[in-house]
């Protein structure tokens, strides 16, 4: 340690003295932190792989011990037939909610068609009614114009009798 305190002497007092391998050992010193710093975190990233390896141990003994258990179970004949059907009949209610699933999903489809069937049905129900009722007021309409061209025809023939026999009065009374 003397050793380094003197060459870090050497450097505080200017450089004057250095030795060619002083820098060398001066930006090792200087690296220390860091060099720690990073074992520790190397250290820590050790201790994290090694709680995940002694996990994945600890699982592979609990599924080892499930297929021991499991195999001795298909040993014994009687034990056999009794978890082979268990087996079975898990297969066979795995299919059954797969086939309830689809069931299910065409069911949902059906009704949405139905109800959009249906919605359809109404909106052209309510067209239907708002057309009708348009084409009933272009009649009322149509009506009423007749009735006005029929009026003011009647009124222009009115004019012209009036017209005239006020022409024929004039005639006359000259």
């Amino acid at each position: 340690m003397t050793g380094l305190t003197a060459i870090l002497g050497k450097v505080r007092d200017g450089g004057r003295d250095r030795e060619p391998g002083t820098e060398k050992l001066l930006e090792l010193y200087r690296n220390r932190a860091e060099l720690k710093r990073e074992y520790a975190e190397l250290r820590t990233e050790y201790e994290q792989l090694e709680n995940e390896l002694e996990r994945r141990d600890r699982v592979h003994a609990q599924l080892q011990a499930r297929l021991d258990g499991l195999e001795n179970l298909l040993r014994d004949p009687c034990s056999a037939s009794n978890t082979l059907v268990c087996y079975q009949l898990q297969a066979v209610n795995l299919a059954c909610e797969k086939r309830l699933g689809e069931y299910a999903q065409e069911l949902r489809k059906q009704r949405e068609t139905k109800q959009q069937s249906q919605l359809i049905a109404m909106w052209d129900e309510q067209r239907e009614l708002e057309v009708s009722a348009i084409q009933s007021e272009i009649g009322a309409q149509r009506l009423r114009q007749q009735g006005l061209d029929t009026e003011a025809l009647q009124a222009a023939i009115d004019s012209n009798r009036t017209g005239a026999a006020v022409g024929v009065y004039r005639i006359g009374a000259s």
